[in-house]
Parts: C-alpha cells; sequence; structure tokens
C-alpha cells in the first residue's frame, strides 16, 4: 500500500473567491445565503489596503467551512483505485500497490492533485 500525506498549505490564503462562489452554488447554497457569503468576502482590505480577491478569513467561524467546500471534490480528480481523505486542510492519499502499473496510477493521480492545488 502506498499512502501519502498531503497538507495543503496557505488554502485559506489561494482560494479564489469566484471559484469558491461557483463550489457554494453547487452545494445547494442560493438566495440571500449566497448573497450574504459573497458580500462577507468581498470588498475587503488588507492593512496596505488592497482589494482581496483570494483567501477565506481564518479567524471566522465560517471560513473553515467555505474551506472544506472549496476542497470537498478532491476525490474526484484521481481514479476509481486511489482514495481520498481528508481533514481540514490535511489529506491523505492511499492505494494499494500489487504492480508497477498500480504505482503508476497513483502517481498518475498525484499528479493532478497537484495541478489541482497549484491552481488554488
Amino acid at each position: 500500500m502506498d499512502v501519502i500525506y498531503l497538507d495543503l498549505a496557505k488554502v485559506f490564503d489561494k482560494v479564489p473567491h469566484r471559484r469558491l462562489l461557483e463550489k457554494v452554488k453547487s452545494h445547494g447554497i442560493s438566495g440571500e445565503l449566497l448573497l450574504w457569503i459573497e458580500n462577507w468576502l468581498s470588498h475587503r482590505k488588507e492593512r496596505v489596503q488592497l482589494q482581496v480577491t483570494s483567501d477565506v478569513p481564518q479567524e471566522s467561524v465560517l471560513g473553515p467551512l467555505l474551506s472544506l467546500i472549496y476542497t470537498n471534490d478532491l476525490e474526484e480528480e484521481v481514479s476509481a483505485t486511489t482514495k481520498v481523505l481528508k481533514f481540514e486542510d490535511d489529506s491523505k492519499v492511499f492505494g494499494i500497490v500489487d504492480t508497477e502499473s498500480d504505482h503508476d496510477i497513483i502517481q498518475k493521480d498525484l499528479d493532478a492533485l497537484k495541478i489541482l492545488a497549484d491552481g488554488i
């Protein structure tokens, strides 16, 4: 068995608001609640007074939930034989390896996750 532990470093800091809001919508959140979340994310400024378009405030109750929604579909990027377990910004990717081909499948899945993580 191959097991790989992933830590999505800076996941709170790199979540693009537009992509996050699309994922929130895909979870069935709409109407006033969606507008409230969008407003909560919008028009915030960092100390240097720049418009903030990618991050989720970590000091909030809503921040961890939105980050989980953003990373909730990681397993859709991997093959059926590779498994993904998630907890906050940490993930475990694993699969049974009996042959070189099994190893190649897991490596391909890790490559796909890296591309996804680079896009975060």
